[in-house]
């Protein structure tokens, strides 16, 4: 019976325990994901905003097709900045690309209607995570207008391959699973100890209960009664100076009468 109390304690405590990694497991693994997706997000903004502003700098390079100054520029910017460049002109043509060559470039699709690309023309700069229709895999994206003399002239594009990101956050969800195997290791052995503290006086009950039961207790003790003198139900409904007392002594003549039966 013993065993059985201890481990159904450690069970119950474990259980929980298991509930509770689960629910901080997530609530840790989803926070960390949104805050890298904002340091990369704020990263490639500011990666965005000053390839623009070295575009914006070169007003004699023109944003038009087929400038051999402006994919020279996209590979530098590519080199500098460590990401994808991409130019797109002001009605959604694609003119370079750091990751295409120039025929691939001509066989891209309009970007007008891709989510950064629209915000940007609405705010001045927009961002996005989405799978990549020209290379099938996830990035993350960040367009800025290119302005010359304050009139827009096109749209500068970063794009940041999603697979660092994804590899990042493999390695972060591994590390909290080797933390929570640990932890749970430990745990079980420090409920299994605190069990055995909490049961122990239940078991010292349940053995001197047995010893009762089977008559082996001290000549001294056999054959008596063990009573509770309840003082609250002596003490409910006295009125008058000296009921409590005649209740007392009533008691008292009770366990005199007894014999010394009573414990």
């Amino acid at each position: 019976m013993f065993k059985k109390y201890k481990w159904n304690f450690v069970s119950v405590v474990l259980l929980v325990s298991v509930i509770g990694f689960i629910i901080f497991d997530i609530f840790l693994y989803y926070s960390i994901k949104d805050y890298l997706f904002h340091e990369t997000f704020n990263e490639m903004r500011m990666k965005a905003k000053l390839a623009a502003f070295i575009l914006e700098q070169r007003q004699s390079i023109s944003i038009k097709e087929n400038s051999e100054d402006l994919w020279r520029l996209t590979y530098h910017l590519k080199d500098i900045l460590d990401s994808r460049v991409t130019i797109i002109d002001i009605s959604g043509k694609v003119l370079t690309d750091s990751h295409l060559s120039k025929s691939g470039v001509s066989r891209m699709d309009n970007h007008l209607n891709r989510p950064e690309v629209k915000q940007a023309i609405q705010t001045g700069w927009g961002q996005s995570y989405r799978r990549s229709d020209t290379i099938n895999q996830k990035l993350f994206y960040t367009a800025f207008k290119i302005q010359y003399n304050g009139k827009k002239v096109g749209f500068l594009r970063l794009a940041y391959n999603a697979q660092g990101f994804a590899a990042s956050m493999k390695k972060i969800l591994s590390l909290i699973g080797i933390a929570n195997f640990v932890g749970l290791i430990i745990l079980f052995f420090a409920t299994l100890y605190l069990g055995t503290i909490v049961t122990y006086p239940v078991l010292k009950v349940v053995r001197t209960a047995q010893k009762i039961a089977d008559g082996k207790v001290p000549e001294g003790l056999k054959n008596k009664k063990v009573l509770t003198l309840d003082l609250s139900s002596l003490l409910s409904g006295t009125k008058y100076r000296g009921e409590f007392e005649q209740r007392l002594k009533a008691v008292v003549k009770e366990i005199e009468a007894a014999q010394r039966n009573i414990i």
